[in-house]
C-alpha cells in the first residue's frame, strides 16, 4: 500500500498495518540496545499496579540516540504520520514496555 492508502485507512478504520515496515537489522539493533540499557540501568518492573509486576519500561528512549532515534523518522512510517498529523508533528516519547508472561492487564486509562 502507499501512503495515501494507508492515510485513507487510518482515517476509515482508525489505524493502519504497515507490513516489513522495519528491516531485520534495524529490530536486531533495537533489540540489542534494549537489552544493554536493562543491564546498564538495572531496569526492574515498578511493582505496582499501573506499572506491572512484571513489566520492564525503559522511557525516554531517544535520550539514549541510535538506533533509536531512527524509530520516529522511519522512513515508512514517518510520511504517513506527517500525512496524518502534518510535517510539524512532535513525539514526545519514545519507551520501551517489556510485558513478561503472568502479568495482570493495566487499568484502561487516558
Amino acid at each position: 500500500m502507499d501512503t495515501a492508502a494507508h492515510v485513507e485507512r487510518i482515517r476509515s478504520d482508525g489505524y493502519t498495518v504497515v507490513e516489513n515496515a522495519i528491516e531485520p537489522g534495524l529490530v536486531d539493533a533495537l533489540n540489542a540496545a534494549l537489552k544493554r540499557l536493562e543491564r546498564e540501568l538495572d531496569a526492574k518492573p515498578a511493582m505496582n499496579g499501573f506499572e506491572g509486576h512484571k513489566t520492564v519500561r525503559i522511557y525516554n528512549l531517544l535520550a539514549f540516540g541510535a538506533p533509536f532515534a531512527e524509530v520516529p523518522v522511519h522512513a515508512h512510517v514517518l510520511p504517513i504520520v506527517e500525512q496524518v498529523l502534518d510535517a510539524g508533528c512532535l513525539i514526545s516519547s519514545l519507551s520501551s514496555i517489556a510485558i513478561d508472561p503472568g502479568e495482570v492487564a493495566q487499568p484502561i486509562h487516558a
